[in-house]
């Protein structure tokens, strides 16, 4: 075929002697390259593995003539849209998941392209399916073949490759449904069998498995008519069939999500109960729950920091959790359930010890959560923080475990042979980045709805409860906007309330309006790294007054007094 030809033609034109092996697969090579069959306006899938990386000149020269050979597929002889996806052999043999791709160019690419972008490496999951397909039925265009090339995929990781590939299916039905509906049977069928087959082969197979009321619909897409061709009552059917599809492949990925976590919990315990506990914390988070209800997430979260720092530990070496005896484990000790006696700040001090990331400087985060922790137990109805203020002080905390369990814990597993750990613990710090999305658009919508209040305000200092900057100063009362604490509505008591922003706080009358108002070494959110004095009644910074006379006329020395107030201070020591 003329159209293959070019392609080959070009990609040794391009870094011919570095190419190790370019194949054909796909629905091409599984019976779509025939005239008149059915999909005659397919694409070429093609997968190229090379010796190393393409540079920016050859990268550029691809995607040049990739967008002359690549057509769009409409019409009798009409050129076929290319699907060019080029791999590094080192990154994919011996395998891992998810695999690292060079370059892709796709057709539905085409208008980005045009306008200048340029594939750029990044990591390919769906790299899987294509090497599968490959070693299943690929033709080699040049090269060897595949089998000598590249490694097989684990099942696992087709499964896991291809739960992208269901989310588009399904959110482009309103497009063509012939093609959704053949993709998702093609995917149903290779996590079924094992075996990657044509999409009319995995059709056929489908019709075999699904229930009578959506065999027509597999038929109707199976003798290839476009979407502009289904009836609108047969348009109506397409979604019950689509989701029968996507409940058995979801059953099949669940099944093998179920046995990862058995095969992580087996090995590390502790790490795959952590996680358990801070996908809890996060998914509970993300939700609207009432001042009860919230305890479970909170405690859950806390929890779930000392235990991953426990695990990270247990994987360098058990002794510095479980209790021993001159460094061997005392197994009837282990099996009544003793452990080292580690805090959560000890067990923060021996991970950062043993491992990659700086942990010292979220200890504040840490730590200020430990408050929430603690004022979610011990405080009354009222006194308690609200979710707002809760969230806000997660947040920092669910991005330090994520970064942790990325770092050190997957960056321990990278060696593991069978790639099972470290499969299930993405799996599961996936679900929890979803959830602490959703904490994290929580927060900066309540952040939104009071920006145009603060925008008045021109001195705001930070809340000791949710740490954002949201009380504004100047006011009869004293309230975080954000998260809604009111502290005691009275100028009077509110430096008291707020201490946990100036915990040496003594009661000081202001020289300007005459209230004890003065809250003392405070954050301001003009000038958040520094500490000043306010006075929460006016609204005034008093930084740069002199400590004793208050004149701000005078400039303060590195006491804090000015040039008339230092000598009368030192006279009065001596």
């Amino acid at each position: 075929m003329e159209q293959i030809a070019e392609l080959v033609e070009l990609i040794d034109d391009v870094w011919g002697p570095e190419v190790i092996g370019s194949y054909l697969h796909g629905s091409a090579v599984s019976g779509g390259l025939q005239p008149g069959g059915l999909q005659q306006p397919g694409e070429l899938d093609v997968l190229v593995v090379s010796r190393r990386g393409l540079h920016d000149e050859e990268r550029h020269a691809l995607l040049r003539g990739l967008l002359t050979v690549s057509g769009a597929g409409e019409g009798d002889g009409a050129r076929r849209p290319v699907n060019l996806t080029v791999v590094v052999q080192s990154e994919v043999r011996p395998w891992r998941f998810p695999p690292s791709g060079d370059f892709h160019y796709g057709e539905g690419s085409r208008g980005e392209f045009e306008a200048g972008e340029v594939p750029e490496p990044k990591p390919m999951p769906g790299l899987a399916l294509d090497i599968t397909m490959t070693l299943s039925g690929g033709r080699p265009l040049t090269g060897p073949s595949p089998e000598l090339v590249l490694d097989p995929v684990p099942h696992a990781d087709v499964v896991e490759a291809s739960a992208p590939g269901v989310t588009r299916m399904v959110a482009g039905l309103d497009g063509d449904p012939r093609t959704a509906v053949l993709s998702l049977a093609r995917i149903w069928c290779i996590l079924a069998t094992g075996e990657v087959r044509s999409k009319s082969d995995a059709a056929d197979w489908a019709l075999e498995h699904v229930t009578p009321e959506h065999r027509e619909v597999l038929e109707y897409a199976n003798q290839g008519v476009s979407g502009a061709g289904w009836s609108e009552e047969l348009r109506a059917r397409v979604r019950p069939c689509v989701d029968a599809m996507v409940a058995e492949i979801d059953r099949y990925s669940d099944a093998t999500a179920e046995e990862e976590a058995l095969f992580v919990n087996r090995r590390h315990p502790l790490v795959a109960n952590g996680l358990r506990m801070l996908e809890d914390a996060a998914s509970g988070l993300a939700e609207e729950r009432d001042r009860y209800e919230v305890t479970y997430p909170v405690l859950n979260l806390l929890t779930a920091v000392e235990i991953l720092f426990r695990g990270r530990l247990a994987m360098h070496w058990s002794g510095d959790i479980w209790s021993s005896d001159s460094g061997v484990r005392d197994a009837n000790r282990h099996a009544r359930g003793e452990y080292t006696g580690l805090g959560l700040h000890e067990a923060a001090d021996m991970a950062a010890s043993w491992g990659d990331l700086d942990i010292e400087a979220a200890r504040a985060d840490i730590k200020a959560f430990a408050y929430v922790r603690n004022r979610v137990l011990l405080s009354s109805d009222r006194e308690c923080d609200s979710l707002t203020a809760i969230r806000c002080r997660a947040l920092p905390v669910l991005d330090l475990m994520l970064a942790f369990v990325e770092t050190d814990i997957l960056g321990e597993l990278t060696e593991d042979i069978l790639d099972q750990h470290a499969r299930a613990i993405r799996r599961s710090v996936r679900r929890v980045c979803a959830a602490t999305e959703r904490v994290r658009e929580a927060v900066e919508e309540s952040r939104r709805v009071i920006a145009p209040q603060l925008a008045h305000w021109p001195v705001i200092i930070c809340c000791p409860y949710c740490g954002q900057f949201a009380i504004p100063t100047g006011d009869d009362t004293v309230e975080c906007l954000l998260c809604g604490r009111d502290l005691l509505s009275s100028i009077h008591h509110a430096p008291i309330d707020l201490a946990p922003l100036a915990p040496a706080y003594e009661q000081e009358r202001c020289a300007d309006c005459g209230h004890n108002s003065i809250l003392k070494n405070t954050r301001i959110a003009a000038r958040p790294d520094a500490e000043v004095d306010v006075c929460l009644y006016d609204g005034t910074v008093m930084q740069d007054q002199c400590a004793s006379c208050r004149d701000d006329t005078a400039s303060p020395s590195a006491e804090g007094l000015c040039v008339q107030c230092a000598p009368k201070t030192a006279a009065h020591r001596e």
